[in-house]
């Protein structure tokens, strides 16, 4: 390659972006650190507040000796005096909120010891207000101290806020929570027989049995919060694939035969499920 063509191409590597991600997005990368670290060591678990996350705040100690050390006039130490306690105050308030964020986090690990050792479906129903009753505080103290905060335990980096959540009360006298449900609505779904698709009313029915009484409509809303597409009606589904080789539009969606015996469905919800005639 001449002299000629590498400045030629130089040139022209110089008018390239060095970074053409930036072009699709411009946001920085916002990443997670805990606020408290939960552990399970010899079957107990241990909970600590996560330092690296909190600055450490403390006095400029060579500072105030130089200052003490001036001749100042009288006001001039009372401002010197009135920013010092100011600072020990914010100090005083720091300390205390990372004590009540400690102590709201060894009282879920108590109250969802399950959960940390075992599992997300083994979380159980938890109220604010419960925990503050139990911790003598009030409930818009424990709301605050929990916003925004988050925990790395035996399942990730959670939440903290995810540790609160409601419930229902199970057949056999136990409590469930509704994230509990979830996961066993997933876990339903995910076992399914995908040429059959469970509606609703049908995984009620299932949960009905495992003695978790939930209305459909409830089932239809955990659902929807998990993103699992809705199954056409089987007796539609059927029907359809009865009929002749062509485009059919029904009241609850649309259906194309791809063969003799498979044909693509698309609900009113835009969900496309494959379908096969059944033998």
């Amino acid at each position: 390659m001449t002299v000629d063509r590498v400045k030629e191409a130089i040139d022209k590597i110089r008018t390239l972006n060095p970074k053409p991600g930036l072009l699709y997005d411009s946001e920085p990368p916002q990443y997670i650190v805990a606020d408290l670290r939960i552990r399970e060591l010899n079957g107990e678990l241990d909970v600590e507040l996560n330092n690296a996350s909190t600055p450490r705040y403390r006095f400029n100690k060579a500072l105030l000796n130089k200052i003490s050390k001036l001749l100042l006039e009288k006001g001039e130490k009372e401002f010197v005096n009135k920013k010092k306690e100011a600072a020990k105050s914010i100090l005083t308030a720091i300390g205390q909120r990372e004590q009540i964020l400690l102590r709201i986090g060894k009282a879920v690990a108590d109250r969802q010891r399950e959960y940390f050792l075992r599992g997300r479906k083994y979380i159980r129903p938890l109220l604010m207000k419960d925990l503050a009753d139990e911790l003598g505080i009030d409930v818009s103290t424990v709301s605050r101290a929990v916003s925004g905060k988050y925990m790395d335990c035996p399942q990730g980096i959670v939440p903290l806020r995810e540790m609160f959540t409601a419930g229902y009360t199970r057949t056999d006298g136990a409590q469930v929570s509704d994230e509990a449900i979830k996961e066993q609505l997933k876990r339903i779904v995910a076992e399914e027989d995908k040429s059959r698709p469970l509606s609703d009313q049908a995984i009620t029915d299932i949960l009905k049995k495992d003695g978790v009484e939930i209305s459909r409509r409830t089932v239809t809303k955990y659902r929807e919060e998990l993103e699992i597409p809705n199954a056409p009606h089987p007796q539609e589904l059927l029907i359809a694939a009865e009929r002749p080789w062509k485009a059919r539009s029904h009241k609850c969606g649309r259906a194309v035969f791809l063969s003799r015996d498979r044909l693509t469905w698309t609900s009113n919800d835009k969900s496309t499920w494959t379908v096969l005639r059944r033998p």
